[in-house]
């Protein structure tokens, strides 16, 4: 008899000891994976390739703006590239390359079909700054808005070149070596809607 009872509770005991702790971890690895989906399930800040060029403190300046439109226009978002080379040109004007950008990510929209006279002028104006070289190292080859002749040719660059076809595509025509850059463009410019409106009445 004391051996049936003997095997009896050595049979409870590893039962005890062997199911019980085994219950305990299968209770708490399914409180983990609970807890883990539901964080899996709280909004994450997202971030896309083109922010890394300004995450974080200090970087939200022309070169990282012209870096950044220029990788955004080759994703063909264009609309988005021209937001931040206008950033860029804002952030340092004298900034060329950031110009540069800024024209292109326009002439990309444009040829998209934008047919957005503020963005064809805009685009002009940003493409005859480069053509000139009104800012930058290059700036003072003009002279109260007049190229020097012969000047900017020995300044030449390949921006220069894809300023020249960039004007050409957009407005038929250069600006000749006499031409003020003002009388230019007020021969190539497309007019903008203007807004005309009336106060019919007072808002009480």
């Amino acid at each position: 008899m004391l051996m049936l009872f003997s095997s009896i509770f050595a049979t409870f005991m590893m039962f005890y000891i062997y199911t019980i702790p085994a219950k305990a971890a299968e209770v708490a690895d399914t409180s983990a994976q609970k807890e883990a989906k539901a964080k899996a399930k709280e909004p994450r800040a997202v971030i896309s390739n083109h922010e890394i060029f300004t995450a974080g403190a200090g970087k939200n300046n022309a070169r990282m703006g012209t870096l950044q439109s220029e990788y955004v226009n080759s994703t063909n978002q264009h609309r988005l590239a021209a937001e931040y080379s206008r950033k860029a040109v804002e952030a340092d004007p004298d900034d060329m390359d950031a110009r540069y950008a800024h024209g292109e990510a326009l002439f990309k929209l444009i040829e998209k079909g934008n047919t957005d006279p503020v963005v064809h002028n805009e685009c002009v104006k940003t493409w005859l700054i480069v053509y000139r070289g009104l800012v930058g190292e290059e700036k003072g080859l003009c002279f109260k808005g007049i190229s020097i002749p012969l000047t900017c040719e020995m300044f030449g660059d390949s921006r220069r070149d894809m300023s020249k076809r960039r004007l050409v595509k957009l407005v038929g025509r250069l600006p000749k070596a006499w031409e003020t850059n003002n009388k230019f463009l007020g021969k190539v410019l497309h007019a903008e809607p203007e807004v005309d409106a009336k106060i019919i009445s007072e808002i009480k």
